[in-house]
């Protein structure tokens, strides 16, 4: 009778404690990028509490790494940035640990994986040429135009000057206004 007790208090305090959403074993994180970390909470659950990622697996995560502290338990979620050093490596068997400052766990989420992020998007790289055209009042002006490569496995960013030529249409057309505006007041 002792026993059965135990286990129904124990499980009743279960009940009514912090539970771990997200991340989960349907959605886990990525390699790069902020995560984000839900929970749910009961009014007398501690108001803060730290976040460690653990793994079981020495060789993926060889020490927990502590990821978030001081977290606002009434906020029901926060967003992560990636720590010193990046995420952890691509793998299973991650998990976050909710603990309080004497490192008794709070809860702890299911396993989950995290999983390669998004290569940054490469940007094709362009040529800058100078073109020329004719005004209404006879002037010439000329201005920068931008010709892509057919090379976009690597981009390099390029700058080229154009000599002041942007800078000349305006201050040319600018001029001329202010010239007809002069001699037809």
């Amino acid at each position: 009778m002792r026993v059965i007790t135990a286990l129904l208090v124990s499980f009743a305090a279960s009940a009514f404690s912090y539970k771990l959403l997200t991340p989960g074993d349907t959605n886990g994180w990525t390699s790069t990028g902020p995560q984000t970390v839900t929970w749910q909470r009961v009014k007398t659950d501690p108001a803060k509490f730290n976040l460690v990622l653990v793994n079981d697996d020495a060789e993926s995560m060889p020490t927990p790494k502590v990821i978030a502290t001081n977290v606002d338990g009434t906020q029901g979620k926060t967003t992560i940035n990636a720590p010193d050093g990046g995420w952890p490596a691509v793998g299973d068997g991650y998990r976050i640990n909710m603990v309080q400052e004497d490192d008794s766990i709070l809860a702890q989420s299911p396993k989950f994986t995290i999983k390669q992020g998004a290569k940054l998007a490469t940007v094709a790289s362009a040529t800058s040429t100078t073109s020329s055209k004719q005004v209404d009042n006879g002037a010439t002006s000329s201005f920068p135009t931008a010709q892509p490569t057919d090379e976009t496995d690597e981009a390099t960013p390029t700058t080229q000057s154009n000599d002041g030529g942007a800078i000349r249409i305006h201050v040319e057309v600018l001029a001329v206004t202010l010239l007809a505006i002069f001699f037809l007041v």
